[in-house]
């Protein structure tokens, strides 16, 4: 099998040249803290090379230098660790909606053809027989298979007219991701409160710049037509390094003949990260890696909503750039943790089987499927010369795993069996944001939260200066979105933005039972199948019930 590499990019380096100049400059005159070296076996991903007992300098946000096997500490000043792990880069995770985390895994109870099956319809309750107004609210949406697990707590979360709550689900997504060890995300909201701490946002402002579009718009949406146009106008200018596209999420006829909707539209270009690319056969997968595309793998939710996910030993055969994600958690994996044991499984079981599939299975490697959450992803953004791989002059993206003596001589399978409790230090651009209590107190002492869970003790830093709601502590997100998940109709009802906005609108001020009515229609699978339509007074009573649309906050780490 092929390697999965890096692609070099020449009509790319002049910017990235000039990117890493701008982050060297900019983090060199503000950043006052000291240096910080890292002792360990480090994992660089950068052409295969470990250094057993090696070491990772870290200054002003950069990795300064990389120290071989037993060579001193190059600065006598820095704080030193002796970390006994392995020190990888920081994961990325490209593919991920993290509005949801908050959120339970759902339960599936059937397949289905493609994404358009189980997405809500669009058909919207229209209020004005009822209320004289059909309001604009983007949460009227119509049904959904996922309307009362997931989709009506989303909205109820989220929306600004709701619960208004996008930035701390956005951070809660974050904070499940950082203590699995992943630097940068994807697929979150465009807030200061979000984009300007904790992890990297893929497409929103990195080092200096921001290159990187998404949609999860279908191909087939009326909008995608001038969203295309809009892409290629930018990339004439020079101003796309990566476009991230939900395409062909489905095994059917119609979920095949995207990617060919997509190329009539131009868009099937060496920046293109197509995300999913479930029914692609080799001849599909031949097309992509002849347009230089990238692809995104997701296979857990592929296979719980669809019976099938994407091919990912053919594409890696056919030459074309993999990252591994985890999707969202409502049928997705945790983090990238659990990505890596799914996807490694997945891997043996399907060579064992190889000859039942159609060309064989072909077996990828423990580092191949390590460059899909950390050199892969960060080419597919454009960022291969930024983070990805530790390398001098890149940023400090860190991830430190404890591992025993022996581990440290299988690094890659190392990692894909590491548990959260492994976790030893996670930084973001130098900064240490997760890890063990005395490593967190080395580096920012005082400067944290402790958690406590039964089997381990970890410290995290959820804080920032001069950040909307950059003063939030993990206990004051978590009990924010813990009350609002309780989902109690007099308090939505006393906290809600709507109901003034319906008051004015209607002229007077809106009632408790009005808005019980109110909410009825629009988030009508609340109610008993069956209910008539419009609901009368009496249907509406299992709203009050206390606990009744209650839900609990997906906890920070994934249940055993």
């Amino acid at each position: 099998m092929k390697p999965t590499i890096d692609r070099p990019n020449p009509t790319r380096a002049a910017r990235l040249l000039g990117a890493a100049l701008l982050l060297m400059t900019a983090t060199a005159v503000l950043s006052q803290e000291p240096a910080i070296f890292l002792r360990g076996t480090v994992v660089t991903m950068d052409h295969g090379r470990v250094l057993l007992n090696g070491g990772v300098l870290v200054r002003d946000g950069l990795i300064q230098a990389i120290v071989p096997g037993w060579r001193p500490n190059p600065d006598p000043e820095a704080i030193e660790i002796d970390t006994r792990g392995l020190i990888y880069p920081g994961l990325l995770n490209i593919h991920d909606h993290n509005q949801f985390a908050p959120i339970e895994s759902v339960p599936i109870d059937r397949l289905y053809d493609n994404r358009y099956q189980w997405q809500a319809d669009g058909n919207g309750v229209d209020l004005t027989p009822f209320v004289g107004f059909n309001p604009p609210l983007n949460f009227n949406q119509g049904s959904s298979p996922f309307n009362v697990d997931a989709l009506y707590a989303r909205h109820l979360l989220n929306d600004p007219a709701l619960g208004d709550l996008s930035v701390e689900a956005a951070k809660w997504g974050e904070l499940r991701s950082l203590v699995a060890g992943t630097t940068t995300t994807e697929g979150t909201v465009p807030s200061p409160g979000v984009t300007d701490i904790l992890l990297r946002n893929a497409e929103h402002t990195n080092f200096g710049r921001d290159r990187v579009c998404r949609t999860v718009m279908g191909v087939s949406d009326p909008a995608f037509q001038s969203f295309a146009e809009d892409v290629l106008a930018k990339a004439a200018a020079g101003e796309i390094d990566a476009c991230l596209l939900h395409l062909s999420e489905g095994i059917d006829a119609d979920s095949l003949a995207e990617l060919d909707q997509l190329d009539a539209l131009g868009l099937l270009q060496e920046w293109t990260v197509i995300v999913h690319g479930t029914p692609f056969g080799p001849d599909e997968l031949q097309r992509v890696a002849d347009a230089g595309a990238d692809l995104v793998w997701s296979p857990t939710s592929n296979l719980r909503l669809y019976g099938q996910d994407a091919r990912a030993d053919l594409a890696l055969e056919a030459g074309i750039n993999v990252s591994l994600s985890t999707d969202w958690t409502l049928t997705g994996d945790q983090n990238l943790l659990e990505s890596l044991k799914v996807a490694w499984s997945l891997n043996w079981q399907r060579h064992r089987d190889r000859h039942q599939f159609s060309p064989p299975y072909e077996r990828f490697t423990a580092y191949e499927l390590v460059q899909m959450v950390t050199t892969n992803p960060a080419a597919s953004l454009g960022w291969q010369d930024l983070t990805g791989k530790i390398r001098e002059g890149l940023a400090a993206d860190l991830l430190v795993v404890s591992v025993s003596p022996l581990e440290r001589f299988f690094p890659y399978r190392s990692l894909i069996r590491a548990e959260e409790a492994e976790v030893q230090l996670v930084m973001v651009g130098g900064d240490a944001l997760y890890g063990n209590p005395e490593v967190m107190e080395l580096l920012k002492p005082g400067d944290y939260e402790l958690i406590i869970e039964p089997t381990f003790t970890k410290a995290i830093d959820t804080t920032r200066d001069g950040v909307d709601k950059g003063n939030q502590t993990l206990a004051e997100i978590a009990g924010t979105l813990e009350d609002a998940m309780s989902f109690d109709l007099p308090t939505m009802y006393a906290t809600f933005p709507v109901v003034p906005i319906v008051g004015s609108l209607i002229g007077q001020p809106l009632s408790l039972e009005e808005f019980a009515f109110f909410f009825g229609l629009i988030f009508n699978d609340y109610l008993p199948a069956g209910t008539p339509f419009p609901p009368g007074p009496a249907d509406l009573g299992v709203l009050f019930v206390p606990g009744a649309l209650s839900q609990p906050l997906n906890p920070l780490f994934p249940l055993p």
